[in-house]
């Protein structure tokens, strides 16, 4: 870190960083109990929905075989599921195949252009005219 930036990081307000601190914290805990809690959801439904065929099988290695194929079905649900309500939720993506941001997440970020201001330091001010300069060429060519 540069001098620059500590001045940048002097200027917050304390309570500010404690606030953002403990929202980073509480994320991610939020996100390490629901990655515990899938997993063991994950493996009491593939327990759940082999139990009977289970009862039926005299063999330990068909009973363990069928439970993890019933817990791998599970799994990749939960994936596909995850996945298809995120697109449903966020959007496709802008550039379709190609990727890019979610499409309502673009178009918030486009809607709130007007309100962004960016502040770059002098000595990136020289990288960011000459992006611009390679990127105009590159559109227009």
């Amino acid at each position: 870190m540069t001098s620059d930036d500590h001045k940048i990081i002097k200027k917050t307000h304390p309570f500010a960083d404690k606030f953002v601190l403990a929202v980073a914290k509480g994320f991610g805990i939020a996100a390490l109990l629901t990655l515990v809690i899938s997993v063991i959801y994950t493996f009491w439904i593939g327990w759940a929905f082999s139990a009977k065929l289970r009862e039926l099988l005299d063999s330990t290695f068909w009973s363990i075989l069928v439970y993890i194929i019933a817990t791998s079905v599970v799994f990749v649900w939960g994936i596909l599921a995850s996945k298809l309500s995120s697109k449903f939720v966020l959007g496709m993506p802008v550039f379709g195949e190609l990727g890019g941001l979610p499409i309502h997440t673009f178009s918030t970020a486009i809607r709130a252009r007007a309100q962004i201001k960016v502040e770059l330091f002098e000595r990136d001010q020289s990288l960011a005219k000459l992006f611009n300069v390679i990127n105009v060429r590159i559109l227009h060519d």
